[in-house]
């Protein structure tokens, strides 16, 4: 499946519907015992899988960028604009990485 991934906002949207977005970190398990992921873990979810022992994401970031390097220059706005003032959603993420890069 991961191969038929063409982006990171393709991974990212793919990665958020396994489960509820967190904040502050890649993965954290959440008040109701739920394991959240930001977007970039969310992406890494959709790309490597998840590691239920470990309550994380397969892969680390490096390998992130080694998958998508034209957007890894975005990991920090990314995270950012997940954990910042703007606290968007991973969907809005995705959307505005798109449009950034010209997708949309």
């Amino acid at each position: 499946m991961s191969d038929k991934l063409k982006s990171l906002s393709d991974a990212i949207r793919l990665g958020a519907t396994f489960r509820p977005q967190c904040r502050g970190t890649t993965s954290r398990r959440l008040i109701d015992s739920q394991i959240g992921t930001c977007a970039l873990g969310a992406a890494m979810e959709a790309v490597f899988g998840f590691n239920e022992v470990a309550s994380s994401p397969n892969g680390t970031l490096q390998q992130l960028a080694k998958r998508f390097p034209n957007e890894e220059a975005w990991f920090d706005i990314i995270v950012t604009w997940n954990d910042g003032s703007e606290y968007l959603t991973r969907e809005q993420i995705a959307d505005r990485l798109d449009e950034r890069m010209g997708r949309k």
